[in-house]
């Protein structure tokens, strides 16, 4: 069965609206304005395809990834808004089902002393040592998933500029990252 690694921007983009502006133009209005009309679709549907599939969603055992996405999604059952977002919808789901073997595949990452950003999974390289700390805990958990099922479940991406520079060596290390709106990425 397939699974995913969900990096936080892409249910960020998932709920960033798509408008038209006063020349009629599409635009992103959200925390994603950056993303295109084209991105935020395809994150939408990305997520969709992930909740109504087979593809299983890859979580570390201690919740970092699942509190990171809280910060970014509206409390559903709080929100007066008839029109929930797709990112919300999807965190909403994925709190349901996270504990359900056949949903979601639970991962032991181990953090380092400190401030809670390094983990004994992530690569000891010089290649990667300027890598985002705030997204080291997407790595290490893609590496313990392979670890724990000799399988590969790559990391999906959407709009964060700061992997674009270490895609090749963590590909190097066993951990794919699928760009899906590598268009905006240029």
């Amino acid at each position: 069965m397939a699974a995913v690694i969900i990096d936080t921007n892409v249910i960020v983009v998932a709920n960033t609206e798509i408008r038209e502006d006063e020349n009629g133009k599409l635009v992103a209005v959200g925390m994603a304005d950056h993303a295109t009309p084209d991105c935020i679709i395809t994150c939408k549907n990305r997520l969709d395809q992930i909740r109504g599939g087979s593809t299983k969603v890859v979580l570390d055992d201690k919740e970092r990834l699942t509190r990171e996405y809280r910060r970014y999604v509206r409390d559903l059952r709080r929100s007066r808004s008839q029109q929930n977002r797709a990112g919300d919808l999807f965190w909403a789901w994925l709190m349901r089902i996270q504990w359900l073997p056949e949903k979601c595949k639970m991962v032991h990452i181990t953090p380092l002393q400190g401030n809670g950003t390094e983990f004994e999974e992530f690569p000891d390289d010089a290649e990667l040592s300027e890598f985002d700390p705030a997204d080291r805990k997407f790595i290490a958990v893609a590496i313990a998933y392979t670890r724990d099922t000799q399988q590969t479940a790559p990391i999906l991406q959407a709009v964060d500029t700061k992997w674009e520079g270490f895609i090749e060596a963590l590909q190097r290390r066993g951990v794919k990252v699928e760009q899906i709106c590598k268009p905006d990425l240029a």
